[in-house]
């Protein structure tokens, strides 16, 4: 894929191929999504099919899509456009990977759990808190982060 690099301020400066944005340490964009249905935080297990859970959506911009475009694209994918309640951003610098991050703050009110999709969990704030505490492998480097940083539940306020 190709993603969007970064001046100092944010802005896209140029274009390439993420593999070497990453092996050249360039600055760039990411895109995460912390979606919240009914005062629980949803979290999706990795494609890889390493048993570690992340956000729904944690993706690095691609330069053909704007963030918008690329989240109505992805709330579609997770069939939660039409229940969409509220949405608002916060920036932040991830320095150990050099990414600009947006992370937006999806919440819907209808709760319809797919029985049948192991692939999702659904924690409440405790849960989670203690979930992070005594099984911190199962959870990616960005859900950590996001924690660290007090952004991880700050949606719901």
């Amino acid at each position: 894929m190709i993603i969007h690099i970064l001046d100092n301020q944010g802005k896209s400066i140029g274009a390439m191929k993420e593999e070497l944005v990453h092996e050249q340490n360039l600055l760039h964009k990411r895109l995460i999504l912390l979606i919240y249905v009914e005062e629980m935080i949803c979290f999706k297990k990795h494609q890889d099919g390493n048993d570690i859970y992340d956000f729904p959506v944690n993706i690095h911009l691609p330069i053909d899509l704007s963030q918008e475009e690329l989240i109505e694209k992805k709330l579609e994918e997770l069939e939660l456009k039409k229940r969409l309640v509220k949405s608002y951003r916060q920036n932040h610098f991830y320095r150990e990977k050099n990414e600009f991050i947006s992370i937006y703050f999806i919440k819907s009110n209808k709760f319809e759990m797919d029985e049948f999709n192991l692939n999702l969990i659904y924690l409440q704030r405790r849960e989670f808190d203690f979930a992070l505490r005594k099984y911190p492998e199962i959870f990616s480097e960005y859900v950590h982060w996001t924690h660290s940083i007090g952004v991880t539940f700050s949606g719901l306020s």
